[in-house]
């Protein structure tokens, strides 16, 4: 109910009661809106083009290591098994950065190095540092880590978040590709199924 405060509360009351219902004040005019913006439905999104997200319900994640869990539930080879893949990566990355032959390392390190002030690399001052910092499963992942993984994996992973186009995508010339969702707010990932 509008009230107009000029006539004071109860005068509104009772001009609102007197009133036909759906029927607006006599001199009120009906203002619509010439752009209305509709929210963007993820899920729905999802499921018109056959994928469909699986929520923390459908799945066991440990809070940090959301990431890894995501990953791990989408791939066979490493179901429900997240800790795991996670120091695999980890101990992959580090062989990766100390034999320092891969063209992957270099740009590792050369990323790490660039974003240094951002707080992806969590005050570390070397990549091989961060590596052994991210041993936790409790330390949450960052774009440096989904990096590291889809080359691990050689997977490309795309993120979406709340838009119908992907905010982040690790293609590199993978032949597979696996879907995440990543809620910015909350710093979570989610794995999304497709072909469903």
């Amino acid at each position: 109910m509008d009230v107009d405060i000029t006539k004071g509360v109860t005068s509104a009351i009772r001009a609102s009661k007197n009133r036909t219902p759906g029927t607006r004040p006599t001199g009120e005019s009906t203002v619509i809106p010439e752009h209305r913006i509709v929210p963007f439905n993820l899920d729905s999104f999802l499921l018109c083009n056959n994928m469909r997200r699986i929520t923390g319900t459908e799945f066991s994640f440990t809070t940090g290591n959301c990431l890894f869990d995501s990953v791990s539930f989408l791939l066979p080879t490493w179901k429900g098994n997240g800790k795991g893949l996670r120091q695999a990566a980890i101990d992959w990355s580090k062989e990766e950065y100390i034999s320092g032959k891969s063209e992957w390392c270099e740009h590792a390190k050369s990323h790490f190095i660039d974003t240094s002030i951002d707080n992806d690399s969590y005050g570390k001052s070397t990549y091989l540092e961060y590596l052994t910092f991210l041993e936790s499963p409790f330390v949450y992942a960052t774009a440096l880590d989904v990096n590291m993984i889809s080359n691990f994996l050689q997977v490309g992973i795309i993120i979406y978040s709340n838009s119908e186009h992907p905010n982040n995508v690790y293609r590199g010339s993978f032949e597979k590709t696996i879907y995440l969702f990543y809620d910015e707010m909350l710093l979570h990932y989610e794995p999304i199924i497709d072909h469903i």
